[in-house]
């Protein structure tokens, strides 16, 4: 389910930013990035709540 989240939320925020262009696009690049840090906190945020259960 985690993994669905993940990937939802970096296709909602890096497709406008896959498209093809010939130049380089910092926006797009930045984008890309937020998505990235997003699925990254969501696992990281994923991995504290699991930890939390299982040591109490």
């Amino acid at each position: 389910m985690i993994k669905k989240c993940s990937l939802a939320v970096i296709g909602k925020v890096s497709a406008p930013a896959s498209r093809i262009q010939v130049e380089h696009n910092e926006l797009s690049g930045r984008a890309k990035d937020m998505g990235a840090a997003a699925v990254m906190l969501t696992i990281f945020m994923t991995v504290g709540v699991w930890l939390c259960v299982l040591l109490n």
